[in-house]
């Protein structure tokens, strides 16, 4: 188990036991809709983007629930969601944020950022 693998699923497991108190994920602010279209669908479309989450829930099993994705796609930032404007500029910033972080992920000769990456295994998950 590699470094970045450890650390994403000790998140995930913290995120699990701290979901009981984590009321905010599905109040009506959250957009869960908005959280599962990554960008990337317009360009591949459903089947690819699918493939691509399912593959990142594969290397990531830690993450595969909508409840933990949808707790670590927006990150720290609650303030974000309160709406889907704002969530959606939100994650734009996430995405770019992640590449100038280089928290980037080979999926299928994909380089994607983890934010979009995540997008795709929660769209997986909502659209099997």
């Amino acid at each position: 188990m590699d470094r970045r693998h450890f650390i994403t699923s000790a998140t995930a497991g913290a995120l699990v036991l701290g979901l009981p108190g984590a009321a905010w994920l599905t109040g009506p602010s959250a957009d869960l809709h908005t959280l599962a279209r990554p960008a990337l669908l317009d360009m591949l479309g459903n089947r690819r983007v699918r493939d691509l989450g399912v593959h990142y829930r594969e290397m990531y099993p830690a993450e595969s629930s909508v409840n933990i994705l949808s707790a670590v796609i927006p990150g720290s930032d609650r303030q974000a969601l309160t709406g889907a404007p704002t969530l959606h500029s939100h994650l734009k910033t996430a995405i770019r944020d992640d590449f100038a972080a280089e928290r980037t992920i080979l999926l299928k000769g994909w380089v994607l950022s983890v934010t979009e990456a995540r997008q795709c295994a929660l769209f997986s998950l909502i659209h099997p």
